[in-house]
């Protein structure tokens, strides 16, 4: 499957973005992550992103905004979600974890 997302363009702003796909827990970074390559492209103002997801899993989309000159982390934004028999679900930092074993258990069980 195929995730798709854009961000606003701003002048005098850098973008810094990821999607990763959690794999499980790590213990300095509370997540251990498989950063995923994308394909990028601008158009009309903003920046658009590609990414192959695979069948289905837990991600996490990081997007950051730096000051051109100064380099200065403007703002920072981070979302997790599941993708599960074709649709998306928005979860908590706090649940990510949970979801994913539950979604792994979900897999281990079709395949018994």
């Amino acid at each position: 499957m195929v995730y798709e997302y854009s961000v606003d363009k701003t002048k005098g702003t850098e973008i810094k973005t990821y999607l990763a796909e959690i794999k499980g827990a790590h213990p300095k970074y509370r997540f251990k992550r498989r950063f995923l390559r994308r394909t990028c492209w601008s158009y009309n103002g903003r920046q658009y992103y590609r990414v192959e997801i695979g069948g289905h899993g837990v991600f996490e989309l990081g997007i950051k905004r730096f000051d051109r000159e100064t380099g200065e982390l403007l703002s920072q934004e981070k979302r997790w979600f599941v993708y599960y028999e074709n649709i998306y679900y928005d979860i908590d930092k706090e649940d990510v974890l949970f979801v994913l074993f539950n979604l792994n258990l979900q897999y281990i069980n079709k395949n018994i």
